[in-house]
């Protein structure tokens, strides 16, 4: 019961990135490899959701960016993240809390530009 529990709330506070969203290649090379060994993306409707199934401290980069991101929040508490694109292309998304806002996956909702 308590396991469902959990469940049961991480998906209401997380369920916009569940719900009808897409598998992206916008952080895959053309390999199909994903750019970054923390997490994910999905997206919907020009938003996209980074599922970090580790977590990576303050920071963590997506090498490997096809778009450009206007703005990045911890979907569950809607806190505002710092994000930075090098030369290189590099997606530096900072700001992070020292530890996870979820115990499974915590997720950062980004927006692109239009």
């Amino acid at each position: 019961m308590e396991l469902l529990k959990e469940l049961g709330t991480w998906m209401a506070d997380n369920g916009e990135a569940i719900y009808g969203v897409n598998q992206t290649n916008i952080s895959r090379d053309i390999n199909g490899i994903q750019g970054n060994s923390v997490g994910l993306c999905s997206e919907k409707d020009g938003v996209l959701y980074f599922y970090m199934l580790e977590w990576p401290g303050t920071e963590t980069v997506i090498p490997i960016m096809k778009s450009a991101i206007s703005s990045a929040i911890l979907l569950k508490t809607g806190q505002k993240l710092k994000t930075a694109v090098d030369s290189r292309g590099r997606l530096t998304i900072s700001g992070l809390p020292e530890n996870p806002v979820d115990p499974y996956c915590s997720i950062i909702k980004m927006e692109t530009e239009k």
